[in-house]
C-alpha cells in the first residue's frame, strides 16, 4: 500500500486484540512524543512476540522439518511458517527448493533427483503430481488384492465337496472290536450313527446290543470288512495294475469267514437286529 511509516503504524495497530492493545498503549507511553516509524513498530512487537529463544527453537524446528505422513500440501503449508522465522535460510529460491525437497518423503525425493527444478513452485507442483500418481497405484494394487482374494474364497467354495470325496476312507474301530463308519458318512446321516450296530436311529450310549455285529448283515461274530458279499461287490472295482493282490486278499478274506454264522443264515430284512444273548464270536 502507498502509505506513509505513520500510516502503517496506525493500520498495524488497529488489528491489534485484547493483550497486544494493552501492550501498544504502554508502547507508546515509553515511545513519548518521537515519531513511531514502522520499523520502530515492527523491532518492539517481535521483542514481545517472538524472543529470541522462540526464535531459535521454531528455527532448529524448520531445519530438522520431514514431511512423514503428511500430504505434499500439509508438508508445504508448515514449511512456509516455519520459514518466516528464519528468512536468511530460504533467502535465494535455490537455498529454498534445497531445504523442501530435502524433507520431502523417500519415493517422492528419489523420482525428483533427475528434475532440476528451476523454481520453486515448479518443484512443488512435480511433487504433488507424484504423490498423486503413487495414491493411484495404491489404489490400483489394494483394487487387485481384494478381487484377488474374492476369487480365491469363491474358488474354495466351489471345490467344497458336494457328494462325498473319491478318495477311500478307513474305517475306524471301536475299543470293544465293533466297527466304525467313515466319518463323512456321519456327516451324510447327520452326525448320528451307532458304532456298536450301524443303526441311525441312536448313538452306542443308548444301542440296546452289549455287543459288536456287523453292519452288512446285522449279525454277531464278524466285522463289516470281513464280508463275503462285500469282498465279492469290490473286487470288480479293482484296478488292472493290483487286481491279483486284491484278488488274493479277496480269497483270505473268504477262508476267514467261511465258518462265519452270517453265510448259513438268511439276511434278515433292512432295519432288522438279532439280539443273540451269550453267542461266542466265530474264530478263523
Amino acid at each position: 500500500m502507498s502509505c506513509t511509516d505513520e500510516e502503517k503504524v496506525e493500520l498495524a495497530a488497529y488489528h491489534l486484540r485484547d493483550q497486544a492493545v494493552t501492550w501498544w498503549d504502554m508502547q507508546k507511553t515509553i515511545f513519548g512524543e518521537q515519531r513511531i516509524t514502522w520499523t520502530m513498530f515492527r523491532d518492539a512487537f517481535e521483542r514481545q512476540y517472538f524472543p529470541a529463544t522462540f526464535c531459535l527453537a521454531r528455527r532448529q524446528e524448520f531445519l530438522s522439518l520431514k514431511q512423514g505422513d503428511r500430504l505434499v500440501m500439509e508438508y508445504n503449508t508448515e514449511f512456509c511458517r516455519l520459514a518466516e522465522f528464519c528468512p536468511h535460510l530460504v533467502a535465494q529460491d535455490y537455498d529454498r527448493i534445497q531445504q523442501f525437497t530435502q524433507g520431502l518423503a523417500a519415493y517422492i525425493r528419489i523420482q525428483m533427483s533427475g528434475f532440476p527444478g528451476s523454481s520453486y513452485r515448479e518443484v512443488l507442483h512435480r511433487a504433488l503430481f507424484i504423490e498423486m500418481t503413487q495414491q493411484q497405484v495404491n489404489q490400483e494394487k489394494g483394487h487387485d488384492k481384494h478381487s484377488s482374494q474374492k476369487r480365491g474364497n469363491k474358488g474354495q467354495s466351489s471345490q467344497a465337496p458336494s457328494g462325498g470325496s473319491s478318495r477311500p476312507q478307513k474305517t475306524g474301530r471301536t475299543s470293544d472290536g465293533g466297527s466304525r463308519p467313515p466319518h463323512h458318512d456321519q456327516k451324510n446321516f447327520g452326525g448320528t450313527r451307532c458304532f456298536q450296530c450301524g443303526s441311525k436311529s441312536h448313538t452306542r450310549n443308548s444301542c440296546p446290543l452289549d455287543h459288536a455285529i456287523c453292519f452288512y448283515c446285522k449279525l454277531p461274530g464278524h466285522e463289516s470288512q470281513d464280508y463275503t458279499l462285500k469282498a465279492q461287490l469290490e473286487a470288480p472295482k479293482v484296478t488292472s495294475q493290483g487286481e491279483s493282490s486284491s484278488q488274493s486278499r479277496s480269497q483270505r478274506r473268504s477262508q476267514k469267514t467261511q465258518s462265519a454264522p452270517c453265510q448259513q443264515r438268511p439276511q434278515p430284512s433292512q432295519g432288522q437286529i438279532y439280539h443273540i444273548q451269550g453267542q461266542e464270536p466265530a474264530t478263523t
